[in-house]
């Protein structure tokens, strides 16, 4: 009996270590499918410079892939690192809240949040067009992401 109930007590120990791996951000078991940390070529980064990097890197290798029918697969896997560094991102302040007056933060935080969210959703465009087979409209709605990218750096980043 003592034996039965330490395998039934490692089994759920073991089932729940693999749910709370799958279900908390950074956790996941899957380096591809995990948000990416802070690796030493980034130390000097925050954490939203990190995420941008990549959605930025990703947008831009999508743009060739985007074209190619038989490249469907890795433009599905780049955009699923898009949609991660996209959530990832849009919960983080930009560096620039610091020189943002006090009484205006918390409107720029929600239109820094509504612009990664309206981001995001270009995203899944892309990715559902794709999904249909629908190439035309897939590099339209990455072009229309790319000038939303463009336009969200103008608005929420500066030089300083």
């Amino acid at each position: 009996m003592r034996l039965r109930t330490t395998a039934c007590t490692a089994t759920l120990v073991i089932g729940l270590a693999a749910f709370l791996q799958a279900a908390l951000p950074g956790t996941a078991q899957d380096p591809e499918s995990a948000p990416p940390a802070v690796d030493e070529a980034h130390d000097d980064e925050t954490p939203l410079a990190v995420q941008m990097e990549i959605i930025e890197e990703s947008m831009s290798k999508l743009r060739r892939t985007v074209r190619k029918p038989e490249q469907d697969a890795q433009s599905l896997e780049l955009l699923s690192k898009i949609q991660t560094a996209v959530i990832a991102s849009k919960a983080q302040p930009p560096a620039m809240i610091a020189r943002v007056p006090e009484g205006e933060r918390s409107a720029f935080l929600a239109a820094y949040r509504k612009e990664m969210i309206a981001f995001l959703e270009q995203v899944l465009a892309i990715e559902k067009a794709l999904l249909e087979g629908d190439h035309d409209t897939a590099r339209a709605a990455h072009k229309a992401a790319s000038a939303m990218e463009d336009t969200g750096h103008e608005t929420f980043t500066d030089d300083e």
